[in-house]
């Protein structure tokens, strides 16, 4: 359906039950797996200095720019600038439990935040 300014009405899912859900299963998701992120905190702090969560701003949807949350698996000399793919000795910067993080793909489960927050949808945009 149209609207009168032109727009497409995308009609009640888009606008409330992807949220709904998306507020749900991310509340969940991050209760159950409490005991991992205690785990993984605990772990981080105690093998390097620096922050448990890697930060990085990025831009979601209608280019709205937000802070994205992950856990740190690198130390933090390593550069911020460039994305781990563009570094020629990644592996150099990468931390010990940073190693088992990303090959776990644990270190994406704080994203759950960013979904909770409305910041990110489990379900595409």
């Amino acid at each position: 359906m149209i609207t009168q300014q032109n727009k497409v009405d995308l009609g009640i899912y888009p606008k409330y039950i992807k949220r709904i859900l998306d507020i749900i299963l991310s509340f969940l998701l991050l209760i159950i797996f409490l005991p991992l992120f205690i785990v993984s905190s605990l772990i981080i702090k105690l093998t390097s200095p620096g922050p448990i969560f890697f930060t990085q701003i990025r831009i979601g949807q209608n280019s709205a720019k937000f802070k994205i949350y992950k856990f740190r698996t690198m130390s933090i000399n390593a550069p911020h600038e460039k994305s781990t793919a563009e570094l020629s000795n990644a592996k150099d910067y990468i931390t010990v439990p940073g190693k088992w993080l990303r090959k776990t793909s644990i270190d994406e489960l704080p994203q759950l935040i960013n979904v909770f927050l409305g910041q990110m949808s489990l379900i595409g945009p």
